[in-house]
Formats: C-alpha cells, structure tokens, sequence
C-alpha cells in the first residue's frame, strides 16, 4: 500500500508502508486559523478512534497511488497577539500566534473583551473569531486586520476597575 508519510505536512512522494499489510493510511485535518495537530501526521494507518474525523481522517490504502494527499487550499499566514494572565491581568504575550486560514479565509484576530475576567482563555492564541457566547456576554472582542487584537493598557484597567468599584459600592 502507499502512504505519503515523508512529512507533517504531506510534502514527498507516496512511499511504500512497511510490509504492505496495511490497508489505511492517515492524514492530518486543517482547523481554520490553528492549522494542522502537531500531534498528527500523514503516514499508513488509521487514525484513532478519539481522532477519527476531529482532527484525522483515514482513507483506504492503494496498491499504485497514495490516498492522502494533502488536497487544502490554503491562503497565506497572518499573525495576531496572544493573550497571558498576569498579576490576574490579561496582557498580550511577548510572541504573537501565527495563524493559518483556508484560502479566501478573512483575516480575524480576538482578545478580551470589556467583561473578560481572570478566568477568561483568549481562544487559539488570539487568531479567529469570537465565539458566539464569548462575544455576546462582551468577554470577547474580534478585529479584521493583522494583529489589530492589542487592547491599550487604559482598557485593560478599566475592564478591571469597574468591578471592584461596583464590589465596593455595594459594601458601602
């Protein structure tokens, strides 16, 4: 059977599985802005059942031709600020994420929104759209640029400020 395993990244000729015996092989699925899994490469076999159509796809193995060929039309990379909790703080990381898109994808970045606490995870290194819940309860905002995602130092105090201003008035 051929299986196209000489890369992460399907780049390679087909390549003879081992022995033959095997009758599957394996590829990798595209997740706008994320990219591939790290964890999962072309090659033969199957994929696991916990992977099988979430982040891999299996695909019956040929005797003269590889079934898994990398067939993604994708656009060209774009990046944008990732988000870390400091001093219970959301603040941009050092690095920002690259983030990869089908072709004709838009470019969009999140980051936290006026009602992101500490407990808010800014969803895949900031790369994508909000998530729906995420943007109606404004724990979350989204742009269309590159990098447009950083959040002034004045917003962040203010998103923190206004609740233990409110818990102290409350008390008193």
């Amino acid at each position: 059977r051929r299986g196209l395993f000489t890369g992460r990244d399907g780049s390679g000729e087909g390549t003879d599985c081992e022995d033959g015996a095997l009758d599957k092989c394996k590829q990798p699925i595209f997740m706008e802005y994320e990219g591939y899994p790290t964890d999962i490469g072309y090659g033969c076999g199957e994929c696991s059942a916990d992977d099988e159509d979430v982040t891999c796809k299996s695909c019956p193995g040929q005797a003269d031709s590889a079934c898994n060929i990398p067939t993604d039309d994708l656009d060209e990379d774009f990046t944008c600020h990732n988000y870390e909790l400091k001093d219970n703080v959301l603040v941009t990381t050092e690095e920002a994420s690259v983030c990869r898109r089908f072709k004709d994808s838009p470019i969009v970045c999140n980051m936290p929104g006026e009602s992101a606490d500490a407990t808010y995870q800014v969803k895949y290194g900031g790369c994508g759209p909000c998530e729906e819940d995420d943007k109606d309860s404004n724990k979350c905002a989204d742009c269309n640029s590159e990098k447009c995602n950083k959040k002034s130092s004045a917003m962040t105090m203010f998103g923190i400020m206004v609740p233990l201003v409110a818990a102290a008035y409350n008390v008193f």
